[in-house]
C-alpha cells in the first residue's frame, strides 16, 4: 500500500481516529475487517474566480490553491485584467466575484513525517502522506454496507473579493475573514 508524500505550510486543524474497513479471504471465506487509523486534517484554502450575472454564477474562472500559507490563495486571482477584458465594473450587470472556500484535507503522518516535521520550524514546509484511495470507509445503506474513500471536507465558502466592492469594502471583508479563519480551528483527538 503505497502512500505518496505531500509537502505544505497548511497548519493542522483537527486529529481524528477514524475506523476504515478492509475485505480480506481467510480461510477462503470474505470477511470485512475494520482497522482504526490516526487522520489529520489540514486546515486549507482555496480560490476560484466566479462569473455572475443576476446572483446566478454564467461561468466559472480559475481556482487557485495555497502555495506560500493558509489563504495564501486569496493572492492568487488577478481580477483587474479579466474586469478590464469583459468592462466590468460598480455598476456593472455582470459581477466577477473570487470565492474562497476553506477545507480540511486528510493526509497521514508516519514515524518519518513526525521526525521531519519535529525538525522544522513553525512557518516551515512540513511533510505528510496521502490517504490512500484503498482506506475505505463504509455506511449502512438500504442494508447494504456502501464503501468510500476519505474526502476533502469543505468547512466554508464566502466572497471573499466583487467587482461591486471599493477598496476598503474588499480590504475590510478580507481582514474580517482572515481574522476568523487565520488561525486553526482546534487540535486534538476527536
Amino acid at each position: 500500500m503505497s502512500m505518496t508524500e505531500l509537502t505544505t505550510r497548511s497548519p493542522i486543524a483537527k486529529v481524528t481516529n477514524e475506523t476504515f474497513v478492509e475485505r480480506v479471504v481467510v480461510g477462503g471465506e470474505r470477511r470485512r475487517e475494520e482497522f482504526v487509523r490516526e487522520i489529520t486534517w489540514l486546515l486549507k484554502s482555496e480560490s476560484q474566480t466566479l462569473f455572475m450575472h443576476g446572483g446566478k454564477v454564467i461561468k466559472e474562472g480559475s481556482t487557485y490553491i495555497d502555495v506560500a500559507g493558509f489563504l495564501e490563495s486569496m493572492n492568487g486571482p488577478t481580477t483587474q485584467s479579466a474586469c478590464d477584458y469583459y468592462k466590468i465594473d460598480r455598476e456593472s450587470s455582470l459581477e466577477l466575484v473570487v470565492m474562497t472556500r476553506i477545507i480540511h484535507a486528510p493526509v497521514r503522518d508516519s514515524d518519518e513525517t513526525r521526525a521531519y516535521n519535529a525538525a522544522v520550524s513553525g512557518n516551515g514546509f512540513k511533510k505528510y502522506l496521502t490517504v490512500p484511495p484503498t482506506w475505505l470507509r463504509e455506511e449502512r445503506i438500504n442494508d447494504q454496507w456502501t464503501p468510500f474513500s476519505l474526502q476533502d471536507e469543505l468547512v466554508h465558502e464566502e466572497v471573499t473579493w466583487s467587482s461591486k466592492w471599493t477598496e476598503g469594502e474588499m480590504m475590510d471583508r478580507r481582514a474580517v475573514f482572515r481574522g476568523r479563519w487565520g488561525q486553526p480551528l482546534r487540535i486534538g483527538v476527536d
